[in-house]
């Protein structure tokens, strides 16, 4: 009988569901991860201490803006300490690797905006990710058939082209302020994963 009840002790445990959230926080999805740093936590919503130091676990809600992502993240620098903002990875809390880096000038341009036309009547705008070569305008978007959300997906699918068929390497990332720190993580992380483990680097504006 007591095996029995270890068993199904740990079957229980196995079948546990897993913790998607942090706090109140419901945490956006990422494929491009790295293991998240122990440290304290800091909601976004929520208020940044005045002084903080090492790794300090960044959870940002979904449906924050990117702008207001940005001051959350500014403002944990500033404290004194090193952002580390997680994500989830299939139920597994994880970590985006550092966003920035430096702009190249041979960079593959990915904007993930609004745009107005070709919604719906009852929706106003439309949010979709445009790619554009480093030396002209001329941009390929793509949208979600709801037009609701960046599809990371369809990122990954025209960024793929894009540097294959222009032999570039460096992609950079810029995000309408207005968008969900969901759309951003989904634009960022499509555009790192496009093309194979290690082969892409992102810079990222506005930049954290």
């Amino acid at each position: 009988m007591r095996r029995l009840c270890i068993f199904l002790g740990v079957s229980l445990a196995a079948c546990a569901p897993p913790e998607t959230k942090v706090g109140k926080v419901n945490l956006a999805e990422a494929d491009g991860v790295e293991p998240a740093a122990e440290g304290p936590i800091v909601e976004v919503p929520g208020d940044v201490p005045k002084s903080l130091s090492g790794p300090v676990r960044v959870a940002i809600d979904q449906n924050v803006t990117y702008r207001d992502a940005v001051k959350a993240i500014q403002a944990v620098k500033a404290a004194g300490g090193t952002p580390v903002l997680l994500v989830l990875l299939r139920n597994r809390i994880v970590a985006l690797p550092p966003l920035g880096g430096k702009k190249s000038d041979k960079a593959v341009r990915l904007k993930a905006r609004t745009d107005a036309q070709g919604c719906k009547a009852d929706q106003p705008l439309c949010v979709q990710a445009c790619v554009s070569p480093p030396d002209n305008d001329e941009a390929t978007c793509v949208r979600r058939p709801d037009g609701l959300h960046v599809d990371r997906a369809f990122v990954r699918q025209v960024l793929y082209k894009a540097v294959s068929e222009w032999a570039l390497t460096d992609v950079h990332v810029w995000v309408d302020p207005k968008l969900s720190w969901a759309d951003a993580v989904r634009a960022i992380d499509g555009a790192r994963t496009c093309c194979g483990e290690g082969k892409i680097k992102v810079s990222v504006e506005p930049s954290p």
